[in-house]
């Protein structure tokens, strides 16, 4: 019954408190592990900032992230490395495969699980592959004549990322709200008709993707290990 709008500003809802919930739990729990001087991974970043799979993965639950790397994806690169002679991007896709079979088992083997596992592959798989191409000589061409400075590259991969940006929101209300609110939102939003509200969400987007490129490298608050210098004479008792 929501308008189009609505609609966008629920589903963001839904993405802002999902991180408020981990941060609150994740934090809640770290304070408590630091009291018995563990090393602990830092908070979520917050998903206003952040418009790719790959940074959602390393920067969300970065204690899973580590583990996955560890345990799944190095061991499965290693391995296929040794035994196959392929390309590396294609080994890559093959580990990141194992690693998100192990992620739907990792949430529960049912079906809104496994329409988000499936949706962030495929996002992984266009960003490889977009990566690839950008460092292939035709683009090299293609930026210096076509695009020429650093601002328009960003602003032309800002928008090369919209639909990636879009079809990871609509994957994550699978896991948020369920596969009927999910499939609601992808046939309802990921075809792009051009009207009114489908140019409104693609400008809302594109400055969302330039707003998490600006911020990319900024570290979050508790991405950093906080020193904290206690003067030895402060402590003596009076």
């Amino acid at each position: 019954m929501f308008p189009t709008l609505a609609l966008c500003g629920g589903g963001l809802w839904m993405g802002l408190q999902f991180h408020m919930k981990y941060v609150i739990a994740y934090g809640t729990t770290a304070a408590f592990a630091r009291l018995d001087n563990m090393e602990m991974p830092p908070t979520p970043r917050c998903i206003a900032r952040i418009h790719v799979y790959s940074q959602m993965w390393r920067y969300f639950d970065v204690g899973l992230y580590r583990f996955l790397v560890k345990y799944i994806y190095k061991p499965s690169f290693e391995a296929l490395s040794e035994w196959f002679t392929l390309p590396q991007i294609i080994i890559k896709l093959i580990a990141s495969f194992a690693t998100f079979v192990f992620i739907f088992m990792w949430h529960g083997t049912i079906m809104r699980v496994f329409v988000w596992s499936v949706l962030n592959y495929l996002g992984i798989t266009l960003e490889y592959f977009s990566k690839a191409i950008s460092t292939t000589e035709q683009y090299k061409w293609f930026k210096k004549n076509i695009l020429r400075t650093e601002a328009m590259e960003t602003r032309f991969t800002a928008m090369l990322c919209v639909p990636l940006l879009h079809l990871s929101a609509i994957s994550n209300f699978y896991l948020f709200a369920g596969r009927k609110i999910g499939n609601y939102y992808f046939q309802y939003f990921l075809p792009f008709v051009l009207n009114f509200n489908s140019v409104v969400i693609f400008i809302s987007l594109y400055c969302c993707c330039i707003v998490s490129m600006a911020l990319q490298d900024v570290p979050s608050r508790t991405d950093k290990k906080l020193h904290v210098k206690v003067n030895k004479s402060e402590m003596k008792c009076e």
